[in-house]
């Protein structure tokens, strides 16, 4: 049960920085503070074990990436992977 618990608190945890590399993301795309919000959102994926969910928030930073060095503040692209997560992050819990 304790390993179950730290498991969803670390699927929480990364969840929640991806988030807000999404939503620094939105908000300014080429501000250092997306640069910020994306190195803290890969550190929590990387924390995971590997699985569909750390492939797909991992696969969902990386696009994140694409967009602010691109200057965007979205893609198709970002939102099908967000679509992704979503959907494992739904068969996680």
């Amino acid at each position: 049960m304790a390993t179950k618990a730290a498991a969803m608190g670390s699927l929480h945890w990364a969840a929640h920085a991806v988030d807000t590399a999404i939503g620094a993301l939105r908000a300014e795309p080429t501000s250092r503070a997306v640069t910020d919000a994306l190195h803290r959102a890969e550190v929590a994926v990387s924390a995971l074990p590997s699985g569909l969910v750390s492939t797909t928030l991992g696969r969902l930073v990386d696009t994140a990436w694409d967009c602010h060095l691109a200057g965007q503040d979205s893609s198709a692209r970002l939102v099908a992977q967000r679509g992704a997560a979503a959907r494992a992050m739904r068969l996680a819990s």
